[in-house]
């Protein structure tokens, strides 16, 4: 599927995150290897809020005009977590800010995720009231996600947005 069928604007309380970090790009494509070696450790996280993962990617200020597979960006690996500070060795805490998100349930594989993107920025964003707000973007995965090249994957997708001239 191309097109996301049906996106929704929500508004989300800043939620507290524990996981790891790598400064990549989409070019090294690091994603599963951070996956691999955060997935076993969740265990350790003792306020683990839910059985959701978080997939972040953290910009310093998103562009999709300017974005190549060579710009470089913080990607996520957390759980949500209960306030707190006690996290294991090695994770660290995030916090994805409240504010406007356009959401989306993105079912089938990472290729036509980035076949869902282009259409969000190519064509939904340009013609709605909204505009990029620099925030974090992020997935929310959970039973039903059942890997990057399963048709069948579903995710929840989340843009951060704000209205125009705001």
């Amino acid at each position: 599927m191309t097109e996301p069928h049906k996106i929704t604007i929500v508004e989300i309380n800043p939620t507290p995150l524990a996981g790891m970090k790598i400064n990549t790009n989409l070019q090294k494509n690091e994603a599963v290897a951070l996956w691999k070696k955060f997935k076993p450790r969740v265990k350790e996280i003792t306020n683990k809020k839910n059985d959701r993962f978080y997939s972040i990617q953290d910009y310093d200020h998103f562009d999709p005009i300017r974005f190549t597979s060579e710009t470089t960006f913080d990607r996520w690996a957390a759980v949500e977590i209960e306030k707190g500070d006690k996290l294991p060795k090695g994770m660290e805490p995030f916090e994805i800010p409240g504010g406007l998100y356009a959401t989306f349930v993105h079912k089938g594989t990472v290729m036509d995720f980035s076949k869902a993107l282009y259409y969000f920025f190519s064509q939904w964003l340009p013609n709605s009231d909204y505009v990029l707000e620099n925030h974090p973007h992020f997935e929310v995965f959970d039973h039903r996600y059942l890997g990057p090249q399963n048709p069948d994957s579903i995710e929840d997708v989340f843009i951060p947005i704000k209205l125009k001239n705001k």
